[in-house]
């Protein structure tokens, strides 16, 4: 112990001697740290002295679509994310920031700055998968185990290519797994994967839709620690009625050295020890799996889902309940596993699959504070004191759950701490909430008038620096007029205008990261003196969820014929619109209980024996079992007759064909024994 103690303390004193170095650094010398340090990040070689370094927020921080952002991780901004490089330099001089690839570099962000529409970074790369082409062999059952093997042949070299973009970043849920991953989003990648299930005769079609287009590409350096035993999501778009049901994993690398206590991959009680390259595995997402990391290799892999039509879903309250709690948990760093086990929780109850322990999970309640106004939830419910009127309950709701700042008011952050469950509500009732509020609020009748006139800030809604980083549009030849500028000016003035016309016919709306409310289209609704429902009246806008802010053309006295295609729109800011749903209310002697269900995704599955597995073509099965059985009974024939470098030629072609090594006929068997 003693020794261990003083392990410790020599490598604080270290660290406390690499902090001083850094601190007495000139400015510039502190940039060339973090632009250094900031590289090691993404090449994984970092060392813990330097990972330790706390470079403070305000070191060339900078507001990027009104979030601070910092070139390199600093005290507060921990969260790496990748952003166009083109954007970027608007910002910053190009020496000032890394470089991931061509197109992309890295910015870091305070997770508490983030929320549903931009938690995860997804990335275009739709341009890197023209005309790849794919095809599926050696289909092996495991019908008991809803589990399904191939072999995937075709362009898996561009797949592979992906690793060399150097574009990871370190997932959310970094508690419940190792590895590093990066989500992209791809139709071509879609289409491809999608033909290639189409045209191959091991499925059953009926219902099936489509590939999802977001991927996960997944890389696990040996050591890195597992991901735990959990089930996978479900896909769901309730409005075009798809559903995901099976999960598709495409392995980018194999592993040679086996280890029986770590496999790198374990489906139920499905063990899967060696993984050959380029295997494509398909398994039911009623499964529960786990993997590890190779032990001799990167793991690297791609995940997605397959999607069906599923008809007249129904819909569980329950399930929708838990749903919108661990997705709001997903914001809360310290409660990462309580997150995970709601999640996992879900997906038992859409499929019924008997609860183990998870009706004991202790309920987490968040304390939170906004506007100088105290409320308690756990995600799916809130609790505010009476006095507060509800059409600013309203605001304060989508201001929590989407994490959002009212612009032009003072207000910092939302203040969250968690809740004593024991000591502070006992029981967890309605009436022991309230009771804890009304000791920690406090009654101004004034709150409803004060309140009331900051927020009608919101209705004049046009931030002064939102067009800041525009350009001059300078043609070919490099001149720019006063011409120039007037057309620019008129351009910006129009797109304003329009983006003023969006606001006006939205209720909210997110703009670069700034939320947007009409207070006007809060109504509330009673059904009676203690119940009713907050209704957002929306009008329907028929026009593209994004707007173009253009630059124009420069009369530059060039023999050119202008047009409008000379107008150039350089730069798209993407607005997130919200068709909200009803926020209904129960009012209790002493406050309001509200509840919010912001997803709609409280699906579960009519029944599981309703659903065809992809892969039940029994006469393609039957046939392929048989030319197996054949290969495998000309095999034997063979190494009895045939010499022993012709009976290792002989199983290298019987390996050829079967795409699959002999273990994973020993793991069927011994599963199906079972």
């Amino acid at each position: 112990m003693y020794q261990e103690s003083g392990q410790w303390s020599v490598s604080q004193e270290a660290q406390t001697i690499y902090q001083q170095e850094f601190d007495n650094l000139t400015q510039e010398q502190k940039i060339q740290k973090g632009l250094l340090i900031t590289s090691k990040f993404i090449q994984g070689t970092l060392s813990s002295e330097e990972e330790n370094i706390i470079i403070p927020d305000d070191l060339q921080s900078f507001t990027f679509q009104n979030i601070e952002v910092s070139p390199y991780p600093t005290q507060s901004k921990k969260v790496m994310k990748y952003v166009e490089t083109d954007i970027l330099q608007k910002f910053l001089n190009k020496n000032d920031f890394i470089q991931s690839n061509n197109i992309y570099s890295v910015i870091f962000v305070n997770m508490e700055d983030l929320s549903y529409h931009n938690f995860e970074n997804i990335l275009n790369l739709d341009y890197l998968f023209n005309n790849v082409k794919f095809q599926l062999k050696a289909v092996k059952t495991m019908k008991k185990q809803k589990l399904q093997l191939f072999k995937i042949n075709g362009s898996t070299d561009v797949l592979l290519s992906l690793d060399k973009l150097n574009l990871y970043t370190q997932p959310l849920n970094n508690s419940q797994r190792g590895g590093n991953r990066l989500i992209f989003h791809s139709n071509q990648l879609s289409y491809s994967l999608t033909k290639m299930i189409q045209e191959s005769k091991f499925f059953d079609l009926k219902n099936f839709r489509h590939v999802n287009n977001v991927f996960r590409l997944n890389n696990f350096a040996p050591g890195d620690k597992k991901f735990k035993s959990h089930y996978d999501t479900p896909f769901s778009d309730r409005s075009q009625k798809l559903y995901s049901k099976y999960t598709m994993l495409i392995y980018l690398t194999a592993n040679k050295q086996i280890n029986s206590n770590q496999p790198p991959l374990t489906i139920e009680d499905f063990v899967i020890d060696q993984i050959q390259e380029n295997s494509c595995i398909i398994f039911d997402q009623k499964c529960k799996h786990e993997g590890n990391s190779y032990l001799d290799n990167h793991k690297i892999f791609i995940r997605t889902e397959l999607i069906y039509l599923i008809e007249d879903q129904i819909q569980d309250n329950d399930v929708a309940r838990v749903f919108n709690m661990a997705c709001y948990m997903t914001k809360e760093l310290n409660y990462q596993q309580y997150s995970a086990d709601l999640f996992n929780k879900c997906v038992k109850m859409r499929y019924n699959i008997k609860q183990d322990d998870d009706n004991a999970l202790e309920k987490v309640f968040l304390m939170k504070r906004n506007l100088e106004i105290i409320y308690i939830t756990d995600g799916n419910y809130y609790w505010f004191p009476k006095h507060i009127p509800l059409q600013l309950i309203a605001i304060l709701i989508i201001l929590d759950y989407f994490n959002g700042r009212v612009y032009d008011l003072n207000n910092v952050k939302i203040q969250s701490k968690p809740i004593n469950l024991k000591q502070q509500i006992q029981d967890g009732s309605d009436e022991s909430i309230f009771k804890l509020l009304e000791l920690t609020n406090f009654y101004d009748e004034s709150i409803q008038v004060e309140k009331a006139q900051d927020l009608s800030k919101l209705n004049d809604f046009i931030p002064n620096n939102l067009c800041e980083d525009f350009d001059v549009f300078s043609h070919d030849c490099g001149k720019k007029s006063i011409t120039s500028k007037s057309a620019f000016k008129f351009e910006k003035r129009k797109s304003i205008n329009q983006l003023q016309s969006v606001f006006d016919q939205n209720p909210v709306l997110i703009f670069d990261n700034i939320i947007k409310i009409n207070y006007s289209q809060i109504v509330i609704q009673k059904d009676d003196q203690i119940s009713g429902k907050i209704k957002f009246n929306e009008i329907y806008l028929n026009s593209l969820n994004q707007i173009n802010f253009a630059s124009s053309y420069v009369e530059c006295g060039c023999e050119q014929q202008y047009d409008e295609d000379d107008v150039v729109l350089f730069k798209d800011k993407k607005i997130h619109t919200f068709h909200l749903p009803n926020i209904p209310f129960q009012i209790f002697e002493k406050g309001i209980k509200l509840s919010i269900d912001i997803f709609n995704n409280g699906f579960i599955y009519h029944s599981t024996q309703s659903f065809e597995q992809p892969y039940t073509n029994e006469e393609e099965l039957k046939q392929q079992n048989d030319e197996s059985d054949e290969n495998e009974d000309n095999e034997s024939d063979e190494n009895e007759n045939n010499e022993s470098n012709e009976n290792e030629e002989s199983e290298s072609n019987e390996n050829e064909d079967s795409e699959f090594s002999e273990n994973e006929y020993t793991m069927e068997e011994e599963i199906s024994s079972n």
